[in-house]
């Protein structure tokens, strides 16, 4: 039931602000308290008005009567909004027994969405229509609130004006199923007020609601790429900042009056005048940069250093993570918690400074000088008694490997960090850790690692939210939540050798400053795809109609280099197509292909070929020779070595190209245990290096060449065999010969195997490879090259060997017609636009 005839003080308030606007009120309040200052600064001089003082006072008193009614009736209608005799949830209010269907809801609805339903009836009423969804949601944007709320949803009234006469349209053909989308629409929006334990029902739950009930608003937000949760993130979001406003408002809560610091707290403390100079307040560090402190994914290992800190004996704290995955956001939130007295009691009201380490090296030469000035700052620290000190990236400053240049502070810091009056908190990488912390006890055991986990997806967002309201009023450039999303799920995609937030701090940061740049008042998702596409040099986002024809004609795109092997071909660009339209499974390679065949039948070309299709260039892939692999030792080559502190040359070049072609050559040779590495990349797309950093492969193809049964290819091609009727016999060879195991071949998305090429097949590729030569010859010295059919045949002629495939005519081309070119080149001083012929009996004699 619907009924808004029977109204309580929510709509009195409605009713109220009609007649009184609010806005009228504020303006008015807002004279009457300039003039009541006025008046009052005149009763000390009224004749200035040609007044006395009691008709100055009366007037003054008259003015800010005038106000304080304006401030109370203010107040009075915010209470009503507030529908203040409720003090009960929706849930606690509604019995067990009542049927929500058997409530009148217009009773219970906020003040909100109450005026916006009174404003659309009266919409309807005179079209000579009932009260429908779309209306009502149409009349929210004239909140402020329902205003913001569909601008984070990217949302164009103009277009949502057109949808309504749509809508309109279908209500006046058929009444009845605007009744039951209606019902349905403010049924489902009470019971997820009775679920979130709301005393109204709130725009949220409005707007949860008739995405999930109303056919036409379901299809404005799934036009805009959105769904149920994204609705749900956006109003939960629009939410909380209506409660952190209000909160910040009540300057009388006590975590408000928290954050202002009592006066003469520092002077409780020792004179620090050296550690002054040289260090830095965390919270002078927060104003200046204009950071957004909010703990977000964090709680586990802020609560961490505050336990550690706490505690009596020694009590330091060792910040490893990634860079860029937050850990001096985490050392400034503890500290934030401590100078607003929100932590441990014998933690709070400490000073935590930052050392600035590069003024503490400024103007000294030698590293007696500095660890002298460092012994000064320490012993201040230590007699100060209520100091934490941060040294950012503290492993620089460990170890005495490090060079000649290098500054050692370990002898220094030790002694102190053995004080129950001394507290650090450093803050160093995982390399770091390992490199300079792990393997020097010493330092190890006056430390306790606390790890810095990388934000998820989820937390991700949330920062980049809290940090939006600052950015927007920095560049004047409003932001949708898509926008966000898109940034964090693209960046997770496409970007490696970052982790979160920093990479999708950055991204969002450089799209600010480039819609600033085009004069843009919003940031549109196509910019998104622009930047991140400029950065990792790979199309993301909307495939655009070039590349719709190139993916189409992927198979012809690839023959033009590679002759013969339909198969292959074939099989890879499907793979390719499924991976750019997003419908590949998992997060898994794009693809992953075993080719075998005899030497020089094209494998490796067909990957130079589809590196080139794909990813745009040749040089994206990446050649291992698993020939070099056969040792189990040399894992430490592919992963990285703790022990000497060096990255793995496999993990290396995917996390600086992760859009690349990974060749593993002859990998029939590598030792079984890194092949088994391999079994976890094909299955879910990532490995972990030694460092313990995860690696993704998501978007690479992984291509795997071996010669294993090459001879029983080239029989089985003898005896005219179909390719499909003999992989069987020859993955038998295969797993019978231990050359590969079940499990190993299983992870493969295709084994695919590559024909013996015919005489036929090599004059086409001797002709591809002489077209290669005239267009280089062509490019570089403007010579013209001509080449005719009797030459091609004799350099098939010389270079035909069935058992090394074309790779012969390719040294027959170096060796026989390249040098003859130069001899050529070098005797008769050919110039650009000259013609050049090599014959056929000038070669092979």
């Amino acid at each position: 039931m619907f009924d808004l005839r029977r109204k309580n003080l929510i709509y009195k308030a409605i009713d109220l602000e009609r007649v009184f606007p609010p806005k009228l009120i504020k303006a008015l309040n807002g004279l009457f308290s300039v003039l009541a200052i006025f008046l009052f600064l005149v009763l000390f001089k009224p004749e200035i008005l040609g007044l006395n003082i009691e008709q100055a006072f009366a007037f003054f008193l008259l003015s800010f009567c005038f106000f304080m009614v304006g401030v109370i009736y203010l107040i009075f209608l915010d209470s009503l909004r507030e529908n203040f005799l409720i003090k009960l949830s929706l849930a606690e209010r509604i019995s067990g027994e009542v049927s929500i269907k058997s409530l009148n809801l217009a009773e219970h609805l906020d003040f909100r969405v109450a005026r916006a339903a009174i404003r659309a009836n009266k919409f309807c009423q005179n079209r000579g229509i009932v009260l429908n969804v779309f209306s009502i949601i149409f009349y929210l944007w004239q909140d402020p609130r329902g205003e913001l709320i569909f601008n984070k949803f990217g949302l164009d009234r103009n277009i949502f004006k057109e949808k309504l006469k749509s809508e309109l349209e279908k209500i006046k053909q058929d009444d009845n199923i605007n009744k039951q989308e209606f019902d349905s629409v403010f049924e489902k929006a009470a019971s997820l007020a009775i679920n979130n334990f709301h005393r109204h029902i709130e725009i949220r739950d409005f707007l949860l609601a008739a995405v999930e009930e109303c056919e036409g608003f379901k299809e404005i937000i799934a036009g805009l790429d959105m769904d149920y949760d994204d609705v749900n993130h956006v109003t939960a979001w629009e939410d909380y900042l209506e409660y952190d406003i209000k909160k910040k408002k009540q300057f009388w809560r006590l975590d408000n009056l928290m954050k202002q610091r009592g006066i003469g707290k520092q002077w409780a403390a020792g004179y620090t005048v050296n550690l002054d100079k040289y260090s830095v307040e965390v919270t002078s560090i927060i104003k200046k940069q204009n950071l957004s402190i909010q703990l977000i994914g964090h709680q586990k290992e802020i609560y961490a250093i505050e336990r550690i800190l706490a505690r009596s004996g020694e009590n330091n704290v060792l910040l490893v993570g990634r860079a860029g995955s937050g850990r001096s956001t985490v050392a400034y939130s503890f500290a934030q918690k401590v100078i607003e007295g929100r932590s441990f009691s014998n933690l709070n009201d400490k000073r935590v400074l930052e050392l600035d380490m590069q003024a503490v090296l400024a103007g000294l030469d030698t590293p007696g000088e500095i660890l002298e000035r460092l012994k000064i700052i320490f012993s201040e620290a230590v007699s100060s008694g209520n100091v934490i000190l941060v040294i950012d990236e503290i492993h620089n400053y460990l170890g005495s490997d490090r060079g000649p240049a290098a500054v050692d502070i370990t002898s220094v810091i030790l002694p102190y960090l053995s004080s129950s009056s001394f507290q650090v908190i450093g803050i160093t990488t995982y390399e770091g850790w390992h490199k300079y912390v792990e393997n020097n006890a010493s330092v190890k055991n006056l430390f306790v690692k606390v790890e810095v986990i990388e934000p998820t997806v989820e937390e991700t967002i949330l920062i980049l939210e809290d940090m939006l309201p600052g950015l927007e009023v920095r560049y004047k450039i409003s932001v949708s939540y898509r926008v966000l999303r898109d940034i964090v799920k693209l960046t997770e995609r496409y970007i490696q050798d970052a982790p979160f937030p920093e990479k999708a701090i950055d991204i969002l940061t450089e799209t600010f400053v480039y819609t600033a740049a085009k004069g843009e008042k919003a940031i549109l998702p196509e910019d998104i795809n622009k930047i991140i596409s400029e950065r990792v040099e790979v199309p993301v986002g909307t495939i655009q109609e070039t590349e719709r024809e190139k993916l189409l004609a992927l198979e012809q795109r690839i023959h033009q280099r590679i002759i013969n092997q339909e198969e292959a071909v074939k099989l890879i660009s499907e793979a390719m197509r499924r991976a750019r339209v997003g419908i590949r499974g998992g997060k898994r390679p794009i693809g992953s292909f075993l080719f075998l065949g005899p030497t020089g039948v094209g494998k490796t070309e067909t990957s130079k070929a589809l590196a080139e299709a794909y990813y745009g260039s040749a040089e994206r892939m990446i050649r291992f020779d698993m020939s070099e692999y056969q040792e189990v030792s040399s894992i430490n080559r592919l992963i990285g070595s703790i022990e000497i502190g060096e990255p793995g040359l496999f993990t290396k070049a995917i996390s600086d190209n992760p859009f690349s072609l990974i060749l593993l050559d002859e990998i029939e040779k590598a030792h079984p245990n890194i092949l088994n590495l391999f079994l976890q990349v094909f299955d879910e797309g990532w490995i972990t290096d030694a460092f313990g950093k995860k690696i993704s492969l998501t978007d690479c193809i992984i291509i795997g060449t071996s010669n294993a049964g090459a001879e029983l290819i080239r029989q089985k091609v003898k005896e005219e065999k179909n390719l499909e009727s003999f992989k069987e016999d020859l993955t038998d060879y295969l797993l019978k010969n231990g050359v590969f195991k079940p499990e190993f071949l299983n992870r493969f998305d295709a084994v695919v195997i590559f024909r013996p090429l015919t005489h036929e097949h090599l004059i086409k590729i001797a002709i591809l490879m002489m077209n290669d030569l005239s267009k280089r010859l062509l490019e570089g010295m403007g010579i013209r090259l001509v080449v005719n059919p009797d030459l091609i045949e004799k350099i098939v002629e010389l270079g035909y060997q069935p058992e090394f495939g074309a790779r012969p005519m390719r040294r027959v081309i170096q060796d026989e017609i390249e040098s003859r070119i130069a001899k050529k080149i070098l005797e008769i001083s050919l110039k650009r636009g000259d013609f050049i012929e090599i014959k056929a009996n000038e070669i092979g004699g």
